[in-house]
């Protein structure tokens, strides 16, 4: 069974390259890009537009191996990158970018849960900022760890003591009980039985 640490792990990855992603941006080719005879664009010839497409592609590599994708550069004048991380010889997520010659784009991620694909984003840059990525890269570690854990309350409670320190500083037990309303035993509880079941996993 894949480790719940690295797949979490993963979807913070995930989320890191997409915000990369979008600081790269999608430039449009130029308006003098050049044309094969039957006039579609040779993107890789403009240099507005493959220079962010490599920057994209090199980018992409930490990620895992990349795959170009132009069976759309004909139809809709757009190419894609496809990158697969794998966990234990299995892939786990994959993060696709698709790129068109007019700027048009979208971002997926997906991950493998159970024997199928959940995806977390499928969205065009302009409906993602860095803070709606975070929220996406959240709801995948929650729904990674409840899927493992089988419970939303031991889930939430790991989640917020162990698992989203935020700089260097941990949300106590003590704290989290406080602004959830319950002893702090209850969370302790839930936290200990959460690190018994992951570790089994």
């Amino acid at each position: 069974m894949v480790d719940t640490g690295r797949m979490v792990e993963t979807a913070r990855e995930a989320g890191n390259l997409a915000i990369e992603i979008l600081e790269i941006g999608f430039e449009p080719a130029s308006y003098n890009c050049p044309e094969d005879e039957e006039g579609d664009p040779l993107l890789d010839e403009d240099p507005r537009y493959w220079q962010n497409f490599t920057e994209m592609k090199e980018t992409l590599q930490s990620f895992g191996e990349v795959e170009v994708e132009d069976q759309y550069l004909k139809q809709d004048h757009s190419m894609g990158l496809r990158a697969t991380k794998e966990i234990d010889g299995e892939e786990f997520s994959h993060f696709y970018v698709g790129y068109g010659a007019d700027g048009g784009n979208v971002i997926v991620v997906e991950f493998k849960m159970d024997g199928g694909w959940y995806t977390v984003i499928d969205h065009h840059s302009p409906d993602l900022s860095p803070v709606q990525v975070g929220r996406y890269v959240a709801r995948a570690e929650l729904t990674i760890l409840a899927n493992r854990l089988g419970s939303s309350t031991e889930t939430l409670d790991y989640w917020m003591v162990e698992a989203s320190d935020y700089h260097d500083s941990k949300t106590t037990q003590s704290l989290w009980a406080k602004h959830r309303g319950v002893s702090k035993q209850a969370v302790s509880d839930n936290v200990n039985s959460a690190k018994r079941t992951l570790n089994q996993s």
